[in-house]
């Protein structure tokens, strides 16, 4: 049986059916959009998060949005005050982060804590729990910790040396996404790893390709050069002029 406007007839009672909608597959999700402010400055912007349980212990997660670099204490709970006092620590080595961004967690979501960020002057975003990828940044650095920790605590070390250890292999490791170090984005310079201790001599000729790299000059019998004769105050001439010197031949 047909007859005009059966299409539309069908789909408006479907879309009025309580029984089609509930059993109907889910639309597909909303995309993350992108954060306004991607291009910061290192610092601007940290992602935090608590992880664990590692023999016993929890670890409170710092995650800096533009250069990629890592902080991580290990601490016996996860309350409000432990997250405090890890954060003073943090501010204490790189200063305070425009922003911070956390999950709706019950030790980010107390009073004392937004007073303790309030008088830092630091804004504070919490991401949706209905979309706990908004804090992609932490969640990635947990997932890394965690495989790096788990490798390095089969050996039986302590954790405290392993979390150190995980720690400067994230740091000295370059990012996919800036194409450097989170040490070179976020201190301006290399660190040193076990690695380049044992091979000295690549660290060195590293150095020397360097764009700034002192180039040693070398002359042949014969090359014309420009010296100097060490009689320049000799000379008559104003303060700012230049003298001019004849070329000599370098003798044999």
């Amino acid at each position: 049986m047909w007859w005009p406007g059966m299409a539309s007839a069908i789909e408006n009672m479907i879309s009025h059916c309580s029984t089609c909608q509930s059993v109907r597959h889910l639309p597909p999700r909303e995309p993350i959009h992108p954060w306004l402010d991607e291009e910061v400055d290192p610092w601007s912007r940290l992602h935090i998060d608590f992880a664990g349980q590692f023999r016993g212990r929890y670890l409170f997660i710092a995650m800096d949005s533009a250069s990629k670099w890592p902080e991580a204490k290990a601490v016996s709970n996860i309350s409000t005050s432990a997250a405090i006092r890890c954060l003073r620590k943090i501010f204490a080595t790189h200063g305070l982060p425009r922003i911070l961004v956390s999950d709706n967690g019950p030790a980010f979501v107390s009073a004392p804590f937004r007073a303790f960020l309030r008088r830092c002057g630091v804004k504070h975003l919490y991401t949706p729990p209905y979309h706990l990828n908004s804090n992609g940044q932490a969640e990635r650095t947990i997932q890394t910790l965690k495989q790096a920790l788990r490798k390095l605590l089969s050996y039986n070390i302590d954790f405290d040396c392993c979390l150190a250890n995980a720690l400067f292999a994230i740091r000295t490791t370059p990012s996919r996404v800036t194409g450097r170090s989170p040490a070179e984005s976020l201190m301006g310079r290399r660190l040193l790893s076990p690695l380049d201790m044992m091979l000295p001599h690549a660290v060195r000729a590293e150095i020397a390709r360097s764009p700034f790299a002192t180039q040693l000059r070398v002359f042949e019998v014969g090359d014309t050069v420009l010296a100097r004769s060490g009689y320049e105050q000799l000379l008559p001439g104003a303060k700012g002029s230049m003298c001019t010197f004849c070329p000599e031949e370098m003798a044999s």
